[in-house]
């Protein structure tokens, strides 16, 4: 008897095994890949199961490594593939991240739950400045073209950016990657360009700097040029003192002659 109640029991263990490991929703495929290192940010979660949901008592979160919940957009179960559920993400950070998934499946009372982790480990910015080349000249009043590449920075992310510097001071904030310099003085300038992200965030590693040099125009060089030569003409009293001295000097040279005619009239008187 005994022996007959455990064998009863024991095939009531397996058969309500069974079907518990039956009704469990197994996770088929994965994006972001179960334990991925995403070298960019991944735009969406996508998870496919073995079997159609439900979009009630379906959903998904996502966590930092701090265990704080990121802002994302509602899970929804797909409806062209009700094995697959999604949601759209914003642009994460680097870190590791944990996705949690609650489902019910179509047609049944059963739920799963279940999660694993991904990481986001970006590669480091690059900035590079092509033109102007350091050394360059330029005439004034005449717009410098500054054009810059870079890798690994999108400009839609993070509020990235890219900060010019003009003598160490801030000239501008721009998400591209053209821009002039206009109204630059005479003489020699540092321009420095430095990618930024989030708040304020400088990235030391993608400075640039150069020196450039900005030249008179021609127009002021002429200008500049009659200025000096008309600072080289006498002025009005100038004039009247050279003239007087001249009348000065004639008349001395005249006195001075008749003097010598008298003297000379005398000794010939007097032999």
């Amino acid at each position: 008897m005994k022996s007959s109640l455990i064998a009863l029991f024991s095939i009531g263990f397996l058969l309500f095994g069974t079907e518990n490991r039956a009704t469990d929703i197994v996770l088929v495929e994965a994006f972001p890949p179960v334990d991925s290192v995403q070298a960019s940010p991944p735009p969406e979660i996508r998870l496919r199961f073995d079997r159609p949901l439900n979009d009630v008592g379906s959903s998904i979160q996502i966590t930092d490594e701090t265990g704080h919940a990121a802002a994302i957009n509602p899970s929804a179960v797909d409806p062209s593939d009700q094995t697959v559920i999604f949601a759209s993400l914003p642009a994460l950070v680097e870190g590791i991240y944990t996705i949690h998934y609650q489902l019910a499946a179509l047609g049944s009372s059963t739920i799963s739950v279940g999660s694993y982790q991904f990481a986001i480990d970006l590669p480091p910015p690059v900035l590079s400045l092509t033109r102007p080349l350091s050394g360059q000249s330029f005439p004034e009043g005449t717009a410098v073209p500054l054009q810059m590449e870079t890798r690994f920075f999108d400009f839609s992310l993070y509020n990235n950016r890219v900060r010019i510097y003009v003598d160490g001071s801030l000239q501008e904030e721009i998400r591209s990657l053209n821009y002039s310099l206009t109204g630059l003085s005479p003489g020699v300038h540092e321009v420095k360009v430095i990618l930024v992200q989030l708040e304020d965030t400088e990235l030391p590693a993608t400075t640039n700097i150069i020196y450039i040099a900005v030249a008179h125009s021609d127009s002021q060089l002429t200008a500049s040029g009659a200025f000096s030569a008309s600072s080289r003409r006498l002025t009005l009293r100038q004039t009247i003192v050279a003239i007087l001295i001249t009348l000065i000097l004639v008349a001395s040279g005249v006195w001075l002659g008749r003097e010598l005619d008298i003297s000379g009239s005398k000794d010939r008187s007097s032999n």
